[in-house]
């Protein structure tokens, strides 16, 4: 019984060991934490507002216009696309799921008409003109709104 019990252990720890670099991922993306990367795709206005903003609450970010600037073997722990082309903003975010394992993402989308190709690749998405800068930080990072009273 006592080989049993220190054998689960065992397996227990060893399985700990194996995916701390995944816990320490999740850990990550806390917005007070300091390996917090994000991935600014885009030079629209809405992108260098957000640039601003990140920099204000000294968080990391690297701002890019296109996807040959991109270095896939960089680490980022949020992805926020938001140029002028839906196509752009699409493939990036792509990209940044299926090869650098970026999973909190959010994407503008400029044109109404493609909404149902936003709707299909399973990233959250808004439409031009209906976020600011600090709404988009707030739903990248899952910040509660503050309610006054």
């Amino acid at each position: 019984m006592i080989v049993i019990f220190v054998a689960l252990y065992g397996i227990g720890e060893l399985a700990l060991w194996l995916f701390r670099d995944f816990f320490d991922a999740l850990d990550s993306r806390k917005t007070n934490d300091n390996n917090v990367r994000v991935l600014l795709f885009g030079t629209s206005v809405l992108a260098c507002e957000l640039a601003l903003l990140l920099e204000s609450h000294e968080i990391e970010y690297l701002q890019i216009e296109s996807e040959s600037q991109l270095d896939r073997a960089a680490a980022f722990t949020h992805l926020a696309a938001l140029s002028d082309s839906d196509l752009d903003n699409l493939m990036i975010s792509r990209t940044g799921e299926r090869m650098m394992n970026i999973y909190a993402q959010l994407l503008l989308c400029n044109e109404p008409r493609n909404d149902s190709v936003f709707q299909s690749n399973d990233a959250p998405w808004f439409h031009k003109g209906e976020h600011s800068a600090e709404k988009v930080f707030r739903q990248l990072f899952h910040v509660a709104e503050e309610r006054s009273c």
